[in-house]
């Protein structure tokens, strides 16, 4: 997705030529097909089994990487605390203290242990409630709009950096990523990457 948002400013801004993007794809093909014959295949059956999860629209297990579970037990103890939340770092032992819920009221049929949502909106709900997930999601709308306006208003001059374009691209990659994934936990090392160029942008 990020790729594509890349290449519709720079081809609508003449940076990027479409014999360059084909170019460049196909040096990306010959390059994937070496590493994968020197890997013994392992590239492409990890490739096949990301776009099997992928395209797994009818079985839900497999869409969400066995992770359906997880976000339904985040949902159950989060009404309990709706606009605080129950605390950072507090879910793996929360789970715990719930499993036996779990398995009685939702159905789970296994009492297996996990360290956290899995998911960014899911893991602000528990941690610190709406009003926490409601601030956060319109901040980055907010800079979303500003830096598609930045953008689309001064295109992608030949001697400036284009951090309008990065932060776009990485804020849009996140509102996607935190549906399976929360940088500000799990990935605190991109954490810190994330925060310090969203106040580079401000």
């Amino acid at each position: 997705f990020q790729v594509l948002v890349l290449l519709f400013f720079g081809i609508k801004y003449k940076k990027i030529t479409i014999k360059l993007v084909l170019s460049g794809l196909l040096m990306l093909s010959v390059a994937f097909l070496a590493v994968d014959y020197i890997a013994g295949g392992l590239p492409r059956e990890a490739l096949l089994r990301e776009f099997g999860q992928i395209s797994a629209a009818g079985d839900t297990e497999k869409l969400t990487n066995h992770r359906l579970d997880i976000w339904k037990a985040t949902l159950y103890m989060s009404q309990k605390y709706p606009m605080t939340g129950w605390g950072r770092d507090t879910f793996e032992v929360e789970y715990e203290n719930h499993v036996d819920e779990f398995v009685s009221e939702l159905g789970f049929k296994s009492r297996h242990l996990y360290a956290d949502p899995h998911g960014l909106y899911l893991s602000l709900i528990y941690s610190s409630g709406i009003p926490a997930l409601l601030l956060f999601l319109a901040s980055v709308l907010l800079t979303l709009s500003l830096s598609f306006c930045v953008t689309s208003k001064k295109g992608l001059y030949r001697d400036e950096f284009p951090w309008s374009l990065m932060i776009l691209l990485m804020f849009t990659g996140q509102l996607v990523q935190g549906l399976t994934g929360d940088i500000l936990d799990a990935r605190r090392d991109i954490g810190v990457i994330f925060g310090t160029a969203w106040g580079i942008f401000l």
